[in-house]
């Protein structure tokens, strides 16, 4: 419901691998829920998911409010999910990636609110996920030198929104 998490760096080791989730990394199978209601996830940075890395796919990550902002990761620079992303309201703007520049979500978005902007990668500049489905919310001007500036996925349902 408020506060900062900023300026962290992951960059991973020989031992562990990978560095995930600069500003919050959710790696424990038990933990199947997450809820952000306010506060910021700002200017972290990470291999991947520079601002949250959900690391398994029954994970459900709800985001009501607060914002997801200029956070780096060479992959997925402001969200990284495995699992569901429930996005109704906040922020998720000028995060870079070369990939994923605002949001990878490997199962399913619910967008009903919230906005998406100003994202920035070489490859898909604003939300990749498997399935979206988007019913309320905003998400404009990302950019990507290939693939989608503002949506990519396999399967879409739009009724509502505006891109």
């Amino acid at each position: 419901n408020g506060g900062m998490i900023a300026g962290n760096i992951s960059p991973g080791s020989p031992t562990f691998g990978l560095g995930y989730g600069g500003g919050i990394m959710i790696n424990d199978p038990p933990i199947k829920y997450c809820v952000i209601n306010g506060g910021a996830i700002r200017e972290n940075v990470a291999n991947i998911g520079g601002g949250i890395t959900s690391a398994y796919t029954e994970n459900l990550i709800t985001i009501t409010g607060g914002e997801i902002a200029n956070n780096y990761a060479p992959q997925a620079g402001g969200l990284y999910i495995s699992g569901t992303l429930e996005l109704s309201g906040g922020e998720i703007y000028g995060n870079e990636a070369e990939i994923y520049g605002g949001m990878f979500v490997n199962d399913t978005l619910n967008m009903s609110g919230g906005k998406v902007y100003g994202n920035a990668a070489e490859t898909e500049g604003g939300i990749y996920a498997a399935t979206v489905n988007l019913s309320g919310g905003e998400i404009y001007d990302n950019a990507a030198g290939i693939g989608g500036n503002a949506i990519s996925a396999v399967f879409i349902t739009i009724s509502g929104g505006k891109i």
